[in-house]
């Protein structure tokens, strides 16, 4: 797809957290296009593969030679409805306070109606020094970023665990380390019962 545009994103310390912190620059970078596929009885997904992440992420071993894989599905179920991705209103704040609540909501809906199902995951990993930006992707299955003892999925960031309520795309928890933490969500989309 053709390159839309591009935005850096609070790249100063804006919160309540009454610290001063060094600067986080996070780049947002969007593309658009519109394409027609033909309906493909086992599904198709879509991938996006870039290396690395900021070496100063807390919670996962060699961030620096650790890339991402971002998966969205289109399963045979969601092709025969013409189906559209869940959309998300609002992204997680660049900054949390440490040791105070979280309390987040997504504003994730869906355009046709459909239930929407949110979950925590551990993030996959994708694309290296060597080759980081693969094209075309890499195929499934995925490799998992690995975490950095003590944190896991259950412990992603210290203190009081971080959850997502599964209906509501509600975030919660109260991290009591400072640092810099990955988190990756997932949001499927139901309809009468059916994930689409």
């Amino acid at each position: 797809m053709d390159f839309n545009e591009s935005d850096t994103l609070n790249d100063i310390l804006v919160s309540d957290c009454s610290i001063a912190g060094n600067p986080v620059c996070v780049h947002q970078t969007t593309y658009v296009d519109t394409v027609f596929l033909p309906f493909w009885q086992n599904g198709y997904t879509m991938v996006y593969q870039r290396c690395c992440r900021n070496g100063s992420l807390n919670n996962i071993i060699n961030p620096l030679n650790t890339g991402m894989t971002l998966v969205a599905e289109l399963s045979a179920a969601a092709q025969s409805v013409c189906k559209s991705s869940p959309q998300i209103g609002s992204y997680p704040p660049i900054y949390i306070c440490v040791n105070k609540d979280i309390n987040f909501i997504p504003n994730a809906f869906d355009r046709e109606g459909d239930s929407l199902g949110f979950s925590l995951a551990t993030p996959y990993s994708g694309g290296d020094i060597i080759n980081n930006m693969p094209q075309p992707p890499n195929a499934p299955p995925y490799e998992l970023v690995n975490w950095r003892p003590p944190y896991s999925l259950a412990n992603i960031c210290g203190g009081v665990p971080i959850t997502i309520d599964p209906v509501t795309g509600r975030i919660t928890g109260k991290p009591s380390t400072i640092g810099q933490f990955i988190v990756a969500i997932v949001i499927n989309s139901y309809r009468n019962g059916v994930e689409l």
